[in-house]
């Protein structure tokens, strides 16, 4: 009968009694050092997730060139009050009109998702910066874009018509708004660049309702540094011509102004 080979086994030496205690003291240690760290930078990181997540989504926003994100003709506004993300603007335009007493209607405008989210969380991570922007007023062009030196920023354009008056005169600080803002990254809040306005409006009840409607403003793919926006008044259309300047500017300028009626 033949007797199998015997299994050499083989035995580690036991650790010395007195590393075993240091090994739980050490483990102990790494743990506690990461549920501080986590409990001390777990919110911060969070939210700064949430806003590199909402602003991406702004820099990449887009409309098709026939979306309307204003409109005062009421048949119109009242079919996109219908939709998400639209909302009232009242107008309280007096004269002109053809019944003697103040006449209010209801405008529809446009408010991205991503922006009044975006808008919500920003200034909380960055106590020092002010408020993005007014809630009020259509968001008439919301996207990434870069200067003619290569500064990539964030831009949006907002619409804010006169309510009691009227001027078909684009003028910033007035009737519409712009803000360009340097990105935030995992380490770096968002910065609005300042800038201030100068200006002598002269306005007037219109003669007829203009009935604005404005289209969502559209980069220019071949040059990252301008956009258009597409509007209309008292059934004139037009574009304006907006560019992205090296001092964090932004100009806008109309091809064609619509000329008001005379009767």
């Amino acid at each position: 009968m033949r007797m199998s080979q015997p299994i050499p086994l083989n035995y580690a030496v036991a650790p010395p009694e007195w590393k075993k205690p240091v090994r739980w003291v050490v483990l102990c240690t790494i743990l506690s050092i990461i549920g501080v760290t986590v409990w001390r930078l777990g919110p911060s990181a969070y939210r700064q997730c949430q806003l590199l997540y909402w602003q991406r989504r702004c820099m990449n926003f887009s409309l098709p060139a026939d979306a309307v994100v204003y409109e005062e003709e009421p048949t119109a506004a009242a079919s996109l009050l219908r939709r998400p993300e639209y909302v009232v603007y009242p107008i309280e335009r007096q004269a002109g009109f053809a019944v003697p007493s103040k006449p209010v209607f209801a405008a529809s405008l446009l408010t991205p998702t991503c922006w009044t989210t975006l808008n919500w969380i920003g200034p909380r991570l960055a106590a020092a910066q002010p408020s993005f922007s007014n809630p009020n007023g259509a968001i008439s062009f919301l996207h990434g874009m870069v200067s003619p030196s290569g500064h990539r920023r964030l831009i949006w354009l907002r619409f804010d018509p006169e309510v009691d008056t009227f001027t078909p005169t684009f003028i910033p600080g007035y009737n519409y708004d712009f803000q360009v803002i340097t990105p935030a990254t995992w380490t770096s809040a968002p910065v609005v660049a300042p800038r201030a306005y100068m200006y002598r409006v002269q306005t007037d009840s219109p003669r007829r309702p203009p009935l604005v409607r404005i289209y969502a403003g559209q980069i220019d793919q071949a040059d990252r540094a301008h956009f258009t926006v597409r509007y209309q008044m008292w059934g004139q259309e037009d574009l304006l011509d907006g560019r992205l300047l090296d001092d964090d500017s932004i100009t806008l300028t109309p091809r064609n102004p619509p000329k008001p009626p005379l009767e």
